[in-house]
């Protein structure tokens, strides 16, 4: 079973929370946006339970039982997304990560 944490909650993360629930081996045990409305207006929708919801991603990667996350946000915030989270888990990062990715 692949324990799924998502980041995001606008356009297109409908179309990935759909996948993701087609997979009969995955199940999202963690869902994160800041915007708190619009998170669990998403839970509901897609069936969420309310214990999986996060506004805050450190709280999602500290407490959630995740074995990949799938960032679903806009390509200006992957490169910040994409440090927090290569430190605790796998990812799934949709496009291009960064604008600019050269040096450390």
């Amino acid at each position: 079973m692949w324990k799924i944490g998502v980041i995001g909650t606008g356009y297109w993360s409908e179309k990935h929370i759909k996948a993701w629930q087609f997979i009969s081996d995955a199940e999202i045990k963690g869902f994160c946006d800041r915007n708190k409305g619009l998170l669990f207006e998403k839970a509901a929708q897609f069936h969420v339970p309310t214990e999986y919801c996060y506004t805050s991603l450190e709280e999602m990667l500290s407490e959630a039982d995740i074995d990949v996350v799938d960032i679903i946000t806009p390509p200006e915030t992957h490169l910040e997304l994409v440090r927090l989270v290569s430190a605790a888990e796998n990812i799934l990062c949709a496009k291009t990560f960064c604008t600019f990715c050269g040096g450390s």
